[in-house]
Formats: C-alpha cells, structure tokens, sequence
C-alpha cells in the first residue's frame, strides 16, 4: 500500500511539474510551425489532437498485438477454455484499461478543443497526450502491484478534462 501511494504521489509530483513547465514556456511539446495563430477555428484544433492522439492509438494496437503474443506463446488460444486464460489475463486487464481510458481521454480531448482557447490548445493537447502515453507504458510494466503510477497520469487528466468541460458546458447554456 506504501508503495502505491508514493506512485501516486510521484506521478501527480510530475504532472504538476511538466504542466508548470510548459504553462511557464520553458518546455515547449508541440512543434515550432505549430503556432497560436493557426488553430484558429475548431477544424484546426481536432486535426492538432488527432495527430497526437497517435501515441494512444500506438499503444492500444502494441496491446493488441501483446495479448496476441501472449496467446500464442502460451497456448492459451482458445479464450473460452477456461484451463489457459489466467496466462494471458494480465494482456486482456491492460488492453480493456488501456481502451477505456484511450475512449474518454479522445472524446474529452475533442470536447476540450471545441472550448479551450488556442494556446490552451496548442500546450495542453501534447501535454496530455505524452502524459497519457507515459501512464499507459508505465501502467503495463508495474501490472499488477505497481500500476499507480501509471493509472495517475491517465485517470487524472481524464478527469481534470471532463470537468473543464462540464464547466464550460455549464457556461455555453448560460448557468453562469
């Protein structure tokens, strides 16, 4: 329990930083050509987050092909037999969180673009995205016992995202 307190611990320690970090301007995750003036409009900010959704993408499909490994250097081919299925349970666990996460962080993430300004945008999309990458890689290598770390930087911006996005809905219906 210790141990999975101090990951926790740590990964918002390092959140916090690098979006310090980033927020200050002294580490930039985006690239230069990519500027303030030219995610003006809501087309330019869905292509800017899908493109760096592509780490999530990566790391759903290196999940798929893990299990799929796992199948078939354990001959655990059949999924119903229930005899072999505990030797890939830890790929099938990592995969269906890794989907999980990966649906909700792009929808907020789309969501999030449809209301941030553009410089919110162009630091923040990187930022969580790198973040959730690291989460997830983290989360598959401490599985199970050390996975807290890991679970942090995903389910933390998910949640900062959703309700930044709640609040903003709140107020494009006038509630406030």
């Amino acid at each position: 329990m210790k141990v999975g307190a101090v990951l926790a611990i740590s990964a918002v320690v390092f959140m916090l930083g690098l979006g310090l970090l980033i927020h200050q301007n002294i580490i930039g995750l985006h690239p230069a050509s990519t500027r303030e003036e030219t995610l003006k409009g809501f087309a330019p900010r869905v292509e800017y987050a899908l493109r760096y959704q592509s780490l999530l993408v990566f790391w759903l499909t290196f999940n798929v092909v893990a299990t799929i490994y796992g199948r078939l250097t354990t001959n655990a081919l059949n999924p119903l037999d229930e005899r072999t299925e505990h030797r890939v349970q830890m790929f099938k666990n990592v995969l269906t969180n890794s989907f999980e996460s990966v649906v909700v962080s792009v929808f907020s993430q789309l969501i999030f673009v449809s209301f941030a300004e553009p410089l919110t945008v162009l630091k923040f999309i990187p930022f969580i995205n790198i973040v959730q990458f690291i989460g997830r890689v983290s989360f598959f290598a401490g599985y199970p016992m050390y996975r807290a770390f890991g679970f942090q930087c995903t389910i933390l911006p998910n949640i900062c995202l959703s309700f930044y996005n709640l609040f903003k809905l709140g107020s494009f219906m006038g509630f406030y």
